[in-house]
């Protein structure tokens, strides 16, 4: 029979003392627990209520009634979190602040309670101890390398598994993981100033489930931000619990060394060591970061065969450089890029070089133990020289001057990155890609200072003065093929010309390349999809297509950009989940035979360009046949798309 005290804990939910409550009775309960067998029980009880999203409120009172008589009070949040929709939004900051309570960093010899070990998971270095975001498991700050400083820095990551002297000591505790690690070391492109610490590598998981036979689909994101800004747990732009919940996938993010302590190429420091490297320490980051996924995912639930890559700008060219190394054919499946920047044939002896006239000259050392002594602060500051900490992104959101290519991080070393962009025909990993761009991507950060002003002579003004460089005849065509037109503003076609040249004729291109190449399948689309009202990401309120609307739309993180999403916005963002979802989980975007579509017209299972897909307001259009555009040609006779977003 269920006792009256148990009954009237139930009702405290909403009450002002709820934590003071429940914190008593989680205590009372860690002191009664004994039984080691509970833990078991317990786990799958969490993996149970988190799976269950939709109990009815009188299924969840009943179901939680038994359970206190059976298990333990630490549960009783987890049930409520999970009971409605309703009661999770109005407790949600009561049910995190009993989590704090319940998840405190705890020493070695601090005994846990019946919920902390229900959310601990052994890895190949330790246990750690997560939380429950959103419905979902979440483990955050994981190191996954011995931190790369010192004489570490500027050499390949060390592995926390290779270092048999510190994956012991882990091994020998436990350790809570709920915050975020720090970002790299980074100029914020916005403030102008230097966030971040060396010590940085760390990545976090999401999943709904802590079953190692859950065999999950596991997602890895690779953050944008062109490689020199930007981290694994931006706010609203990351995986999250309720995405890892509402999906059934497992997620991963991580940070990755950035700009200059992550992608300095230079003959000094490519034999400092057995760890050296010619360049590209970021990128050997995200292999380390893959492999331990392949060694420690299937604790999360995930399947380590089953593994999806996605990265926006310069974390897709990342994706796309492992392509080419034979070592991640097994690392994993598929992969999805988002508006991605590319990377050309600039080997490290020519980018070393380079590095030398600049960045080392004006460092005034001459050997690797004074670059080990400068500062981090220092190294970026040398690094940029002159250049404003936000030219390297607004300058690749604007239109191109003759001659100045914006300077490219990722180096062809031959040893990770073997092949440049367009990749060769012996290219090592055929994988089904899915390939998406905005139709307006510069609008998050454009380089025109007073855009949304401009007229009509404005606008021919701006474009005469900055393509007179590649000769007149470039203006006039240019103007032609974007002309002066009452059906939009003077800003909408400078946007949408300047996204032709930078990122989708470009990326057409590349497409198009791909699938000649690789027996998998290619799928392309654009979003012309706009958001409802506004939405400001940095210095500007972008109303278009712009890049990441696609992102915030499949992290569900609309209405934290737009207080009240529109039919619309809430129409779009279902038709990229599913589009996305379907991909991860069988190679294609189009639905499973025996499911009905919510926003696909027609099947769409050919390669690009046999098939296009336009992702628009409300629904998604399949283009059979896509014919690339006058003004993609165009761009491409000219020669300008060597002027596309590199990093």
């Amino acid at each position: 029979m269920i006792s009256s005290e148990s009954l009237s804990f139930l009702r405290v939910i909403g009450d002002e003392d709820y934590e003071r409550e429940a914190e008593r009775r989680c205590l009372q309960s860690r002191r009664q627990s004994e039984n080691t067998n509970n833990t078991k029980s317990l786990r799958l009880v969490v993996n149970g209520i988190l799976w269950s999203r939709k109990w009815s409120r009188v299924a969840l009172l009943t179901a939680g009634l038994v359970l206190l008589t059976i298990v333990v009070c630490p549960l009783t949040f987890l049930i409520i979190h999970n009971s409605t929709d309703r009661l999770n939004s109005q407790n949600s900051d009561k049910l995190n602040k009993l989590s704090d309570i319940l998840t405190d960093d705890l020493l070695d010899e601090t005994p846990l309670s019946p919920f902390e070990e229900a959310v601990m998971v052994d890895t190949n270095c330790g246990q750690i101890i997560g939380t429950v975001e959103d419905g979902a498991f979440a483990f955050k700050g994981i190191p996954y390398a011995l931190p790369p400083t010192g004489q570490r820095r500027w050499s390949r990551p060390i592995p926390l598994w290779a270092d048999s002297q510190e994956c012991g000591r882990r091994r020998s505790r436990h350790k809570r993981v709920k915050k975020f690690g720090s970002k790299c070391v980074q100029f914020n492109p916005l403030s102008k100033q230097i966030e971040g610490k060396e010590d940085c590598l760390y990545l976090n998981v999401w999943t709904p489930r802590l079953d190692d036979s859950s065999n999950l689909e596991v997602m890895v994101w690779f953050h944008g931000g062109f490689l020199q800004y930007g981290c694994g747990h931006t706010d609203r732009l990351r995986p999250n619990g309720k995405l890892s919940r509402d999906s059934n996938f497992v997620f991963v993010s991580f940070n990755y060394r950035l700009q200059a302590l992550g992608f300095l190429a230079l003959d000094l420091l490519a034999n400092s060591g057995a760890n050296s490297s010619f360049g590209n320490y970021g990128l050997w980051d995200s292999m380390v970061v893959l492999e331990w996924i392949q060694r420690n995912i299937h604790a999360f639930g995930g399947d380590p065969r089953r593994v999806t890559l996605f990265g926006s700008d310069g974390g897709a060219a990342m994706i796309m450089a492992l392509m080419t190394n034979p070592d991640s054919r097994s690392l994993f499946r598929s992969v999805w890029l988002i508006d991605p920047a590319l990377y050309f044939n600039r080997t490290f002896s020519e980018t070393s070089n380079y590095n030398h006239n600049n960045f080392l000259s004006r460092t005034d050392c001459h050997h690797i133990d004074c670059l080990y002594k400068l500062t981090a602060e220092d190294v970026l500051k040398t690094f940029i020289g002159d250049d404003d900490p936000s030219y390297a992104i607004k300058d690749q959101n604007d239109l191109p001057i003759q001659g100045m290519l914006n300077k490219q991080l990722i180096v062809i070393d031959d040893e990770l990155v073997t092949a440049p962009i367009p990749f060769p025909a012996d290219t090592s990993v055929d994988i089904p890609i899915l390939i998406g761009s905005t139709a307006q991507s510069i609008e998050y950060w454009p380089g025109p200072r007073e855009l949304l002003k401009w007229t009509w002579n404005d606008y021919n003004k701006y474009v005469t003065t900055s393509l007179d460089s590649f000769g007149p005849r470039l203006t006039q065509l240019a103007l032609q093929h974007y002309p002066p037109s009452p059906m939009m503003t003077p800003a909408l076609q400078y946007l949408t010309m300047v996204t032709d040249l930078r990122q989708i004729c470009p990326v057409n291109l590349i497409a198009a390349n791909l699938s000649s190449l690789l027996v998998s399948p290619i799928f392309r689309y654009l979003v012309t999809s706009r958001p409802s009202q506004p939405i400001k990401l940095f210095d500007i309120k972008s109303n278009n297509s712009f890049h990441f609307w696609d992102l915030i739309a499949f992290f569900g993180t609309i209405d934290w950009f737009i207080k009240k999403p529109s039919d619309f916005d809430k129409q779009f963002a279902e038709q990229i989940r599913e589009i996305v979802f379907n991909f991860v989980r069988d190679g294609k975007p189009d639905c499973h035979p025996n499911q009905v579509s919510i926003s696909l017209p027609s099947k769409w299972d050919q390669s690009f360009p046999h098939q296009m897909a336009i992702i628009g307001l409300n629904e998604t259009i399949i283009v059979d046949n896509y014919v690339i555009s006058d003004r993609c040609e165009f761009w491409d006779n000219q020669g300008l798309t060597k002027y596309a977003w590199i990093s």
